[in-house]
């Protein structure tokens, strides 16, 4: 049982960490290639935005952040993949 845990804990760490390398590929797109469409461009967008568009609309619906220049639903979502990538190692049975 121990070696399955580890596994998905293994599984989800990984995971974890190619979403924060799209995210910040996600990040570096849109200060650098405003208009860029393609497929690798679409595919990072459409992966994060999966994450992304729920704290988004969170955010509208609580009416937080209105009027801010930064998107913060961004960073908070960034925020909360490091809180749980940090607290994987953590899992104990």
């Amino acid at each position: 049982m121990r070696y399955f845990v580890f596994v998905v804990v293994m599984t989800v760490n990984g995971f974890m960490l190619i979403l924060q390398m799209l995210m910040l590929a996600r990040m570096m797109l849109s200060w650098f290639m405003q208009d860029a469409d393609g497929p690798a461009v679409n595919f990072v967008v459409e992966t994060t935005e999966v994450f992304i568009g729920p704290v988004r609309m969170f955010f509208d619906k609580m009416k937080w952040f209105e009027g801010s220049m930064i998107d913060m639903s961004f960073i908070t979502t960034i925020m909360i993949l490091m809180i749980v990538n940090l607290m994987l190692p953590t899992v104990r049975i």
